[in-house]
Formats: structure tokens, C-alpha cells, sequence
């Protein structure tokens, strides 16, 4: 049976449910715009739970920043087929607990890189092996974050994958300026700073929950 779009009423009237079956015969039906529109408003519906779940454990300033790494990694960790929506709300769970646990853990290691005066040894500044969301789901389902990503220079699109992947601002800014290609000679980019990172990242998220509200009118 061809697969039948539907129009923003009645894609926001679908259950949870419902829309996770609306979804994936999108996915599977080839219609993009319907599938990123379907996955926008699943995902969106939690944000309010999200944000409630990051207030509990982490300072107000820095809530929607968790929130919002929570969701972008929601948004790559689900194949859907066969989920049920008590199976999509443990996982984001699961995934907000971890962008939690990250933040925490990042905190700390700043906070000790300070009182030691100055930054951590060698073998704690490289990329650590990324625990993969991907035990809840199947395929990445990366279309709206990679659609605002792809937008931004190469050295942008670094900075956000490197914070969405849990990484600090002052880590962000290592590894790019460890990345950088350099002589010597006093030709090299302007060094990334934390500060940077926070501008880059923010905007990032601006316009992520721009997209979001965007595609589908709630």
C-alpha cells in the first residue's frame, strides 16, 4: 500500500504511538519530509520531560544545554521499527541519564585540571571511546541534527559533533586546536577557545529547536 502523508493537524493529533508506526512507514515509504517531520514531533513531545528529568541533577544554568544533548543523541539512537513508546521513553531516559553522568564527569575533571594549575596529562586529553547509544535502537536517524550541522564551516560541524558526543567546551577547544594543521610559522588559524565553543554550540542549539518547532507548527 502507498504510503499517505498527512497534514500538520492530523500528524499532531497521532498518539505516541501511532506516530511511531506513522514514522517508520514514512522511513520506509521514502517520503523524507513527512519521516523528518514525524521524528520532530516525537522526540519534541519529551521535551518538557527531558528538561524536568536534567533540572533534578544539574545546575539551572546549564539545564537546557544537557536537555538539548539529550535530544540530539535521542534523535541518532532509534530504528523504531517495533518500538513501542514504553520502549522509546526507557531509552531516552537511559540516553538523558548519560548526558547527565557526562556533564557531571566533565565538571570534574575541569575542576581538577584547575586545581592542579593547569590542564590534565596527555592520556586524559584524547577522544575517549564513546559509549554508543545505540543498544536502544538500530540505524542512526540523524536527519534533522545533520541538516543543521551541515550547514556550518568544517571546523563548526567539529566543534558541535565533539559537544554532542559529550565532550567539554575547554576539550572541544583541545582537540580542534590538536587537529588544526600548523608550521610554525605564524600563518596558523586563531587557537578555539572555550568561549568559542559555547558561542558555536549555543547557536547550534538555537537553531536546532528552531528547525524542530519549525518543521512542525507546535
Amino acid at each position: 500500500m502507498k504510503f499517505k502523508p498527512l497534514d500538520e493537524p492530523k500528524l499532531a493529533d497521532l498518539s505516541d504511538e501511532h506516530l511511531i508506526q506513522h514514522l517508520v512507514r514514512a522511513r520506509d515509504g521514502g517520503d523524507r519530509d513527512q519521516f523528518k517531520r514525524s521524528i520532530d514531533l516525537l522526540v519534541y513531545r519529551r521535551y518538557d520531560h527531558i528538561v524536568g528529568k536534567v533540572g533534578l541533577k544539574v545546575p539551572e544554568q546549564d539545564v537546557e544545554d544537557v536537555a538539548m544533548n539529550a535530544i540530539t543523541s535521542a534523535i541518532g539512537s532509534f530504528d523504531f521499527r517495533g518500538t513501542t513508546m514504553g520502549e522509546f521513553v526507557s531509552g531516552l531516559n537511559t540516553i538523558t541519564e548519560r548526558r547527565i553522568a557526562d556533564y557531571h564527569r566533565h565538571r570534574e575533571r575541569d575542576a581538577k585540571d584547575e586545581r592542579l594549575g593547569g590542564d590534565a596529562d596527555e592520556d586524559s586529553q584524547g577522544i575517549e571511546p564513546k559509549e554508543t547509544d545505540r543498544e536502544t535502537g538500530g540505524v542512526a536517524l540523524r536527519m534533522v541534527v545533520d541538516q543543521v550541522i551541515s550547514r556550518r564551516s568544517a571546523a563548526h560541524q567539529t566543534v558541535i559533533r565533539l559537544r554532542i558526543d559529550g565532550h567539554s567546551a575547554k576539550e572541544t577547544a583541545a582537540l580542534v586546536n590538536e587537529q588544526r594543521p600548523g608550521d610554525g610559522s605564524g600563518g596558523d588559524p586563531s587557537p578555539m577557545t572555550p568561549a568559542n565553543v559555547d558561542q558555536i554550540f549555543s547557536r547550534f542549539k538555537r537553531d536546532l529547536r528552531a528547525a524542530i518547532e519549525g518543521s512542525g507548527g507546535f
